[in-house]
């Protein structure tokens, strides 16, 4: 019987360790030096030399490693659009290892170019949409009254989608300022500011409820009002979706890389989206009313 094997050859009969006994076998892992808190129980980390969280057993993989889990930093080897796409997915769907990062510094000229990435991205397809809208409308290039009158009707767009820009520039950085407790090292506070640049990831899918509206005009010019009413009211609801898993991903991100502060991220799910709505009027309805304002003015000296 093989079981029986005496000598030399019984070796080959000898289990192969786990990983994970190789490396107790070298000894402790260095100390965990920040607060970082396990993504499961929200166990303080600090000081430990294992490689799972003592109070319910998570791997602790990703706050040891030295490589950053976010395709962004990775976007020199796999390519920008690939990167920043898997970094949407990710954010959206793997918050617990985005929270991880807090375990390692994370770039914050990074975070921004993410940012602006996500605000240009949902910023194009509404700027076309007004650009479509003009040509759309376009009367008889000789017929000077009609020109005058789209005019009148045309440049409120073209002011409203560059205060658009200014919304979205400012509503993606309006979170940040809950991501730094003053009571919190500073670096930690950097840390937790450049992630929560990337909880703005659910912005890239702006281009649905737009598509939405654009195929609703047609539908309308072709006397299929039910269906257009249809495209209309799905673009509502993916808007609203949109802002809603922007809203609950911020407040989720706060209190996972800052679990003591619960009562912070509590005052930003209240203050958020009235800052957001304070913030959309005064961008957009302002330049809006200034120009409105300059026209009229203008025309009184005609």
């Amino acid at each position: 019987m093989r079981g029986m094997v005496d000598g030399p050859a019984a070796t080959e009969f000898t289990p192969i360790p786990p990983a994970g006994a190789a490396a107790a076998a070298r000894g402790p892992l260095p100390a965990i030096a920040d607060d970082v808190y396990c993504q499961r129980c929200g166990y303080n980390n600090r000081g430990l030399t294992s490689t799972r969280c003592p109070e319910c057993g998570e791997p602790l993989d990703g706050l040891r490693s030295p490589v950053s889990a976010i395709p962004w930093m990775q976007r020199r080897g796999i390519g920008r659009a690939r990167a920043y796409w898997r970094t949407v997915y990710f954010a959206i769907f793997r918050q617990r290892q985005l929270a991880a990062e807090m375990s390692r510094p994370v770039p914050f000229a990074d975070a921004q170019a993410f940012r602006w990435a996500t605000v240009t991205l949902a910023f194009v397809p509404l700027a076309i949409g007004a650009i479509g809208y003009i040509f759309y409308f376009r009367p008889d290039p000789f017929d000077t009254e009609a020109l005058n009158g789209l005019a009148q009707q045309v440049w409120p767009v073209g002011v409203a989608i560059t205060g658009l820009w200014l919304c979205l520039a400012a509503a993606t950085g309006i979170p940040s300022y809950f991501f730094h407790p003053p009571e919190e090292p500073v670096h930690m506070q950097n840390r937790a500011v450049a992630l929560s640049y990337y909880a703005c990831a659910p912005l890239a899918g702006t281009f649905l409820p737009v598509t939405l509206v654009g195929a609703a005009v047609p539908a309308y010019v072709s006397e299929r009002p039910v269906l257009a009413f249809g495209c209309l009211l799905a673009a509502g609801a993916l808007a609203l979706l949109v802002l809603g898993v922007w809203w609950s991903d911020t407040v989720r991100l706060l209190c996972r890389v800052m679990p003591p502060h619960g009562r912070r991220a509590l005052v930003m799910a209240i203050v958020l989206p009235l800052a957001w709505t304070g913030t959309a009027m005064l961008a957009i309805g302002a330049p809006v009313f200034i120009a409105f304002f300059v026209s009229l003015v203008w025309a009184s000296y005609r």
